[in-house]
């Protein structure tokens, strides 16, 4: 995924449970955890239901469950790099949104392609490559994490990522139909 040869998710572990700990970062992933409660806020008091309601709310009930769960075990590193890999496709997916309704035709199709593109490189490869190694294969390189009540906390983490990246397959096939209505027919819409 790039980076030096010596940069790895297992260093995410040295020395745990003891894990040195970055000035900030609690707060930095408590901070983005509570901009995600706020949306899950906005999606279910919405007067208007767009047609995707049902699958955001499930995004926001798990990823509320992620933020939580992380906190509780002290696991903020994983979160970071999660929050990092999603967050950044959602950079594009702005960018799409603000220039749909404008005259720049071609700005707004290269943005649905970056979009399209960015969330299949981070969505699609990175996250379930993150979450295979970040949560269900080295927290269990530790001893005695087998069988106890913190590996099972790693496998429901992992699971309910897992659950999120079947969920962003969805959204790339959606995603994949938009940018080809407007990249090929001219159509720019939500499906």
């Amino acid at each position: 995924m790039g980076g030096s040869s010596n940069n790895s998710l297992k260093n995410m572990y040295n020395n745990y449970p003891m894990v040195q700990r970055i000035n900030g970062l609690k707060e930095l992933v408590l901070i983005t955890g509570g901009y995600h409660v706020w949306s899950a806020y906005k999606h279910q008091t919405s007067k208007v239901k767009r047609n995707d309601f049902l699958e955001m709310g499930l995004h926001d009930l798990i990823t509320i469950t992620l933020f939580a769960g992380g906190h509780v075990m002290g696991d903020y590193c994983s979160g970071l790099v999660v929050i990092f890999i999603t967050d950044f496709t959602d950079v594009w997916v702005h960018f799409a949104k603000a220039t749909c309704d404008t005259h720049w035709k071609k700005a707004c199709d290269f943005f649905g392609f970056m979009m399209w593109f960015w969330w299949a490189y981070c969505r699609i490869f990175c996250f379930p490559v993150c979450i295979y190694f970040m949560l269900l294969k080295d927290p269990f390189d530790i001893p005695n994490m087998k069988g106890s009540y913190e590996g099972y906390l790693y496998f429901f983490k992992g699971s309910l990522c897992s659950f999120l990246a079947i969920m962003n397959v969805w959204w790339f096939i959606l995603i994949s139909k938009m940018v080809f209505n407007a990249i090929f027919k001219g159509k720019q819409e939500d499906t």
